[in-house]
């Protein structure tokens, strides 16, 4: 809030501190958000490729005519790997086995 003098001038008031650029809306709350939506989007994709993966497991057990749901299983561990793989990889901010980004 800012008051205005006789003379024209504006002033804050004595018990309110001048808002700052970023404030509570600010861009560290949108770097938050880009934040949580980054990884709420790999948690989508973690279930999505383990879903996918079982199910061309589920195909190969359909066509095999497979008692056992074997293909399936395999399929979901595969792919629960594989996007797990990926979620570390993302989530650690980038390769972690690249030793020249910690130094």
């Amino acid at each position: 809030m800012t008051l205005t003098d006789d003379d024209g001038t504006s002033q804050s008031p004595p018990n309110e501190q001048p808002s700052q650029a970023g404030g509570s809306n600010g861009t560290n709350d949108r770097d938050g958000s880009k934040a949580w939506m980054k990884f709420a989007g790999l948690g989508i994709e973690l279930a999505g490729t383990t879903l996918g993966f079982a199910a061309i497991g589920y195909a190969v057990d359909w066509a095999l005519g497979s008692q056992r749901p074997l293909g399936t299983a395999a399929g979901v561990l595969i792919g629960f790997s594989f996007a797990m793989f990926r979620f570390i990889k993302i989530a650690s901010g980038g390769n972690p086995t690249d030793s020249t980004k910690h130094h």
